[in-house]
């Protein structure tokens, strides 16, 4: 397998159509995604609709242009959506 840097994926991920990037994107960050969700006590179907509810805020926020690269790394966004909604699913 290629290895494709995250400044890669987000270059293809402009193209709201990019099926491959997008999937490349969800394949490189769901697991770890479910992985956190795991480590704060989530069971694994729990894990599956935080690393889903993450990826689909993280589309929205990025079709919005709220994504700012600059301001930090991709899986730091990322992980602080995970952990928001984390909170809400606890919440529930």
């Amino acid at each position: 397998m290629q290895w494709v840097t995250t400044s890669t994926i987000l270059k293809g991920l402009k193209d709201f159509g990019n099926d491959e990037a997008w999937g490349r994107f969800v394949g490189r960050f769901r697991e770890p995604i479910e992985a956190f969700g795991r480590g704060l006590g989530l069971g694994s179907s729990e894990a599956e609709d935080l690393a889903q509810a993450t990826l689909g805020e993280f589309a929205r926020v990025y079709r919005e242009n709220r994504y700012e690269r600059e301001k930090g790394r991709l899986s730091s966004y990322l992980f602080g959506i995970a952990h928001r909604q984390a909170m809400k699913l606890c919440r529930e």
